[in-house]
């Protein structure tokens, strides 16, 4: 059973507000952007941090959601230059970055298959990972 993505934060303070909210299985009343899903109770396997927030942030992000009952059970997923390859840049470079979208959801994909978070499979692995 694939999960679809049920919620977005486009600033540090929503994210540091919301995030733990949901990993408690709690709704958010107003959440700051309206791309959100439908609101749910279930708490997210995974959560996936885009390049919009600085290292710092991305870290204040993730010690603020791991520090909710269950947020140690969660993946995080953020994104480092080191797993983006000279192909990867090329390629983004070749289709003026409409190509971007398409190649980091399968670089977030990979990641979380290689940590045991795959539809069809409850659990998989808490922690950190960059993709």
């Amino acid at each position: 059973m694939t999960r679809p993505v049920i919620h977005v934060c486009h600033s540090l303070e929503s994210a540091m507000s919301e995030l733990p909210t949901l990993i408690r299985g709690a709704t958010v009343d107003k959440p700051e952007s309206d791309l959100s899903s439908t609101p749910s109770t279930q708490a997210p396997r995974a959560v996936v941090i885009g390049k919009g927030f600085s290292e710092d942030e991305m870290d204040r992000i993730i010690e603020a959601g791991q520090s909710v009952n269950g947020g140690d059970k969660v993946a995080w997923l953020k994104p480092t230059n080191e797993k983006m390859s000279y192909t990867m840049v090329a390629k983004t470079v070749a289709s003026l970055g409409t190509g971007l979208p398409e190649m980091v959801a399968e670089r977030v994909r990979l990641c979380l298959r290689d940590h045991g978070v795959v539809p069809g499979k409850d659990g998989g692995e808490g922690g950190v990972w960059g993709f």
